[in-house]
C-alpha cells in the first residue's frame, strides 16, 4: 500500500492500529474489569447531561403541537373552503362561455335564443346547484332577466352578453359572496 504524499491527509500505514482502528486503543473500548475504576470521559458527561435534560423536556413537542394545530388545521380547511370556491368559478365561467357562444350563434337557430343559453348553461354546470343560478342576456343593448327572449332581438355583428351569479359561503369568517362570470360575444 503506498502512503499518502501529504502527512496531514493520513498518518503513515506503519503508524496505524493493527485491527483498523483510527484511535489509539488496540480495538473497541472495553468495560472495566471488577474492582478497576476509571474517571468518566467527558463526552460521557456530556451524554448523561443530555440525557437528563431530554427526560425533563419530553411532553414540550406535544406542548407545542397542541398550540400549533389548529392553527394548522384552520389553515387547511380555509385553503379546501378557497379551493372549493374557485372550482365553483371555475364551473360556472365554462359554462357561461359555453352558454355566450350558443347564444351569439343560434340566430335564426331557434325561437327562443335566452332558453337555448339557459338550457347550455345548466347543462355545463352539472356539479353547481343550478336553481341558485342567477343570469341575465343583454342583447343589443336591451337586458333580459328571465329565460325567455325573442329571437327577433338577435342582430348579426350586434354584441350579446350573458352574466351570471351564483352565491358562494366559504366559512364562518367570511361574508357570503356572489361568483360572478360574463361573457361577451358578437352575434353570428
Amino acid at each position: 500500500m503506498t502512503e499518502p504524499k501529504h502527512e496531514f491527509l493520513a498518518a503513515p500505514v506503519s503508524a496505524r492500529p493493527p485491527n483498523g482502528y483510527s484511535n489509539n486503543t488496540a480495538g473497541p473500548p472495553q468495560p472495566p474489569s471488577p474492582g478497576e475504576t476509571r474517571p468518566a470521559r467527558l463526552f460521557e458527561a456530556g451524554v448523561r447531561i443530555r440525557r437528563t435534560g431530554r427526560r425533563s423536556r419530553v411532553g414540550g413537542a406535544l406542548v407545542e403541537f397542541t398550540f400549533v394545530a389548529p392553527l394548522l388545521m384552520s389553515m387547511m380547511l380555509g385553503m379546501l373552503a378557497w379551493g372549493w370556491a374557485l372550482h365553483d368559478w371555475l364551473i360556472l365561467t365554462s359554462a357561461v362561455n359555453t352558454g355566450g357562444q350558443l347564444l351569439a350563434f343560434s340566430r335564426g337557430q331557434t325561437s327562443d335564443p335566452c332558453a337555448t343559453t339557459y338550457s347550455a348553461i345548466t347543462a355545463a354546470a352539472t356539479s353547481l346547484n343550478t336553481a341558485n343560478l342567477t343570469i341575465s342576456y343583454t342583447i343589443g343593448g336591451t337586458t333580459y332577466t328571465t329565460n325567455s327572449c325573442a329571437s327577433a332581438t338577435l342582430v348579426q355583428s350586434a354584441t350579446a352578453t350573458v352574466t351570471a351569479f351564483y352565491p358562494c359561503k366559504i366559512g364562518p369568517l367570511f361574508t357570503p359572496f356572489q361568483l360572478p362570470s360574463k361573457i361577451s360575444e358578437i352575434i353570428q
